[in-house]
């Protein structure tokens, strides 16, 4: 059977993992999708892991429905007293007296629905006290809380996947638990919460209200990445289309607040990139029940917008953007569950690629192993890399690496193909919605930088030509704020990064003393003049298939970094990044660095 990076084999793949170079013991943390759906356990896969890597702090039991346990007693001394005293038993969110103490207590999906029944009032509620329905401090309550309830929500789900992805399969498999999640009314009472607004100036102000409406945003991005948003029968298409209405009036809503001069760009920003990826979501669900229905033309219309055309306006400048779901990286197997895939393409790219923890010496004089795997894949012509101290020797590009450059290089081209507007259609029996995608305000920087170069001519058809991959074998690898060298001397100043294995998060800042977001804001704003602002990182939760693109001075004037997983006891922690490059040629043919023995004094004495 031929396999690629994207598609999912049910063949047990070869055991993978890293090698220590300082002990030469082998220790994996990867569990592939055959291991997860061919009978390991989740508790066998907690404990392989736990004795592999230990726990930043006492994990919780687990149970069947994904919930923790207060059970689970860990013991510890006390400086003083020198006895063993157990941790505090966690609150049970069934007493809890308001919704603001719910959310707290919560931490599992059931655990917030349960809330939502509870707690979560709408203003077109019948027998609604009159308090609730007219007084203005309680409807900021109502969205506050409901933003923050959907943000936990989202949490909950990468949570469920990242330290029990064999339950989390089950429970979205057909018939499962969570396999109707995005047609269920208790989500949509939570999105509702949020995206109904008072007819009334909102107390709080832009700046808070904005604030309240990215996170629901965000938490629903995070859920639909978990949980991939489907509508499993025609009786659900009522609910379906109103989870659009909804989701569209949050984004209309988020696009008006964000572009105020009260809102800061970083928080703009990562609405932006929070919307893009809920809506390539949703477009990718609608693909295959849209015009399912035969309807009259002369049926009217009612557009449901996901575009976002002021925030887009006002981060245009940016040399930077995610592309959502660039590669399909999606899995699929027998029991066809939609979501986070399992770790299959995070093995499948360690098997083939040959990375190394270097034993690297500090600025005091100390050897230590590195935190993350490296590995330098180049073609023929392409010298070393100069990276972290160290100039890494050139390896072959292996065939998943070139898959990954050639797919992105045609999505970038197919972005100048797709007209100014991506609209679809959804048909009832009595209705035809029309779905906005997006419009020609969208920042089009993949088609702008790369895409269009290949078009025209100006580069190969094969833009990248290597390709730095990183591995990051637990939750606790990260990457601190950097840039990256050489860029406009050595590599071309547009790279890719692809996201594959564990979610993180990954940020971007303006670099210090160098540059701010007021630079970039095409809105003069209060927020950016505030010292604690100016600088302040806008941060993107990465999935499998997410694409960071880097062009012009973004390496000149910001950071980015990766930040540590949430979690700490996880089935799958492994994550490989792979940073794309064009090697640029400094004269006479030559590209990259030389190493030791292969420069032109050398090769005189040879």
């Amino acid at each position: 059977m031929t396999t690629n990076i994207f598609t999912a084999f049910l063949t047990p793949p070869p055991r993978t993992g890293w090698k220590s170079v300082e002990t030469g013991a082998f220790s994996s943390h990867c569990y592939t999708a055959w291991e997860l759906l061919n009978g390991y356990k989740t508790s066998e896969l907690l404990m392989a892991s736990a004795r592999t890597k230990p726990s930043r702090r006492p994990s919780p039991s687990h149970t069947k429905t994904g919930s923790r346990s207060s059970t689970n007693k860990v013991q510890w001394k006390q400086p003083q007293a020198n006895k063993a005293v157990k941790p505090k038993q966690r609150l049970s969110v069934e007493d809890a007296s308001s919704l603001g103490e719910a959310i707290q207590r919560a931490q599992t999906i059931p655990e917030y629905l349960s809330i939502i029944d509870k707690f979560v009032w709408l203003p077109c509620d019948d027998d609604l006290a009159s308090h609730l329905r007219t007084q203005a401090i309680h409807h900021d309550k109502r969205r506050r809380w409901g933003s923050q309830l959907i943000e936990g929500l989202g949490n909950a789900a990468l949570e469920m996947w990242e330290s029990y992805p064999k339950d989390m399969i089950l429970q979205l498999a057909p018939g499962g638990s969570l396999r109707k999640l995005w047609t269920d009314d208790r989500l949509l009472r939570a999105i509702s919460s949020v995206s109904l607004e008072f007819d009334k100036t909102c107390k709080e102000g832009a700046d808070k209200e904005g604030i309240w409406v990215a996170a629901a945003l965000k938490g629903l991005h995070v859920l639909s990445s978990c949980i991939s948003p489907v509508v499993s029968s025609e009786d659900d298409l009522d609910s379906w289309i109103n989870l659009h209405r909804q989701v569209s009036k949050l984004i209309q809503s988020a696009d008006n607040l964000l572009s105020d001069e009260m809102t800061s760009m970083k928080d703009a920003i990562e609405v932006r990139w929070a919307v893009r990826g809920l809506a390539v979501r949703l477009q990718l669900a609608n693909a295959s029940i849209a015009n399912s229905s035969g309807v009259h033309d002369n049926v009217p219309k009612e557009p449901f917008s996901f575009a976002t055309p002021k925030i887009n306006t006002r981060i245009s400048k940016l040399p930077f953007d995610i592309l959502p779901h660039c590669l399909p990286w999606q899995m699929h197997n027998s029991l066809e569950y939609s979501g986070y895939p399992t770790q299959h393409l995070a093995s499948q790219l360690l098997e083939s690629i040959p990375f190394n923890f270097d034993t690297l010496t500090t600025r005091t004089g100390a050897a230590v192993i590195e935190r993350r795997g490296t590995a330098w894949l180049a073609k023929d012509g392409i010298g070393a890399l100069a990276y972290s101290g160290k100039l890494m020797p050139p390896q072959q590009v292996t065939d998943n690496v070139s898959l990954a450059m050639r797919e992105i290089e045609r999505w970038c081209v197919n972005q100048g193909n797709l007209g100014s507007t991506l609209v679809s259609t959804l048909s009832t029996k009595d209705s035809v919605i029309e779905l906005i995608w997006d419009d020609d305000t969208s920042n089009n920087l993949p088609f702008l930088e790369l895409g269009q170069l290949i078009q025209n001519g100006e580069t190969s058809l094969e833009f990248f030509d290597c390709a730095l991959c990183n591995h990051y074998p637990d939750g606790d690898s990260a990457c601190k704020f950097h840039t990256d060298p050489e860029h406009g001397s050595h590599w071309h100043r547009t790279t890719a990064v692809v996201s594959g294995g564990t979610s993180r998060k990954f940020a971007f800042r303006p670099i210090p003393d160098l540059s701010t977001w007021a630079e970039w804001d095409l809105i003069k704003t209060t927020q950016q003049s505030k010292d604690d602002a100016a600088c302040a990182p806008a941060v993107a939760q990465l999935f499998p298939g997410d694409v960071v693109l880097m062009t012009g001075d973004c390496n000149d004037l910001f950071h980015h970094a990766v930040y540590a997983a949430p979690f700490d006891d996880c089935a799958q922690n492994s994550r490989v990044s792979l940073v794309l490059k064009r090697a640029l040629d400094r004269g006479g043919g030559k590209k990259g660095h030389s190493l030791k023995g292969e420069g032109r004094r050398a090769r005189r004495h040879s």
